[in-house]
């Protein structure tokens, strides 16, 4: 609910914010209005408040007792005029602090830098006066401490501090002859961490191919992380992206993804100060995830089922890119081409068995023709039709088709003495009509 235009909070009674809230996130970057709630002290549970750039106004709230509030950031808001809260002395869980532009007023009290968890305070562009006490033994992990445009006239470990500090804008700087580093604003520097290699030379890969720390060529899974809370202001602790890199692969060994090995690199700050880093996801045992694969790596990130250390890292989103080199494509591929040698194969085999059967085909009518013609040879009028001109008429010179009548006739009633034989159907009579000589078959 980040970066939308909601612009009313409304005031609950404490009653309603007894609940397990473990952040406050999801206002910043929106108009809001109005006053923050008296009773947000009252929720204990809370790690995370982040309601920065908004019109919030008002006093800023009391969060004594907040004992588990390790990043809190109230800037960019259009608070009263307030003294330096007494809970800064409190909050012992704090890792981040930041509430710049945030009308703060009054000298800063030296236990604030002993907080053993702290890493980050921010209350620059207030009125912070007096002497800047950061004391003698500040966090161990204390890297910046910005206080630039404040009135802070003088810092008791001028000669003696070793955190990252910015002065800049205050009286203490505006004297003549000033060359304190904490006058100067920090050179920036670039981050060039990656995840490094495992104790071995990186191999050489295809245009396509990406190597793995653990030296295998794959195409990765790949996708930014944006931290919105980090505890840390500098983005070079290489420390802080090893313990990253070893939380997020014990998880997906536990969650049993077919993970080989993850590389992080090129930590950066956006606009809005989130740290961004770039993650690479290798597969494990081949060069490509398949789809299963990647769902349960993005459903794993992207609903946050991954919990990195809250004193470093606290919320995250995840921006995946779109991966395109799924490994069941390949297999894919392999059934088409399976499937299209099938399909050769039959077409091969119909084609034959085509061919068999039209040369079979051929060999039967040349048979038939055979077998006509054997009949024609031996019963020349076997397919003889009196009644027709067309039809199986023998091919004899000088035939001519007679009816029973003119046969009856010609023969004299076939009496016996026009018979001059016998046949295998009947009797053979004999007739004569002008100069044709006819040959009768009698069946009996």
């Amino acid at each position: 609910m980040n970066d939308n235009k909601y612009v009313k909070v409304r005031t609950k009674r404490a009653s309603s914010l007894y609940y397990n809230f473990y952040l406050i996130r999801l206002f910043d970057h929106n108009s809001l209005t109005g006053e923050i709630p008296s009773t947000l002290g009252l929720v204990q549970s809370l790690e995370v408040v982040y309601l920065s750039n908004n019109l919030l106004t008002g006093v800023i709230p009391n969060l004594t007792g907040m004992d588990r509030l390790n990043y809190l950031d109230l800037s960019n808001n259009s608070f009263s005029k307030s003294d330096i809260p007494s809970w800064f002395s409190t909050l012992e869980a704090l890792t981040t602090l930041k509430m710049h532009y945030t009308n703060l007023v009054g000298e800063l009290p030296a236990a604030l830098f002993s907080f053993p968890q702290l890493q980050n305070v921010d209350l620059s562009n207030n009125r912070i006066n007096g002497s800047l006490d950061i004391s003698p033994n500040p966090s161990r992990q204390l890297e910046l401490v910005d206080l630039r445009t404040n009135r802070i006239s003088d810092f008791r470990q001028r000669r003696q501090y070793t955190i990252g500090l910015i002065l800049v804008d205050n009286p203490i700087c505006m004297e003549s002859g000033v060359t304190d580093a904490f006058c100067s604003l920090p050179t920036k520097t670039s981050a060039s961490y990656s995840t490094p290699w495992n104790n071995c030379t990186p191999p050489s890969c295809g245009s396509d191919l990406v190597a793995s720390p653990n030296y295998q060529c794959a195409h990765p899974f790949i996708g930014l992380f944006s931290f919105k809370a980090p505890s840390f202001s500098t983005v070079t602790n290489a420390t802080i992206y090893d313990s990253l890199h070893n939380l997020l692969m014990l998880f997906f060994k536990n969650a049993s993804l077919p993970v080989d090995s993850l590389s992080l690199s090129n930590p950066s700050r956006n606009l809005e100060d989130y740290l961004v880093l770039r993650l690479q996801v290798f597969p494990s045992g081949q060069p490509n995830f398949n789809r299963t694969g990647i769902i349960g790596v993005v459903f794993a990130l992207s609903n946050q089922s991954f919990k990195p250390a809250k004193t470093d890292f606290n919320t995250y989103t995840f921006n995946a890119e779109n991966y395109k080199f799924f490994s069941d494509l390949e297999t894919g591929v392999a059934k088409s081409k399976t499937s299209s040698t099938g399909i050769i194969i039959g077409s091969a085999i119909g084609g034959c068995v085509l061919v068999v059967l039209v040369l079979a085909g051929m060999y039967a009518l040349r048979q038939k023709g055979r077998a006509e013609k054997a009949v024609q040879h031996n019963q020349p009028f076997a397919q003889w039709d009196s009644t027709s001109a067309s039809g199986g008429v023998p091919q004899l010179k000088g035939a001519k088709s007679f009816t029973f009548e003119e046969l009856r006739k010609y023969t004299n009633n076939f009496s016996e003495s026009s018979e001059i034989g016998t046949g295998g159907y009947g009797n053979v009579s004999i007739g004569f009509k002008y100069a044709y000589c006819v040959y009768y078959l009698s069946s009996t």
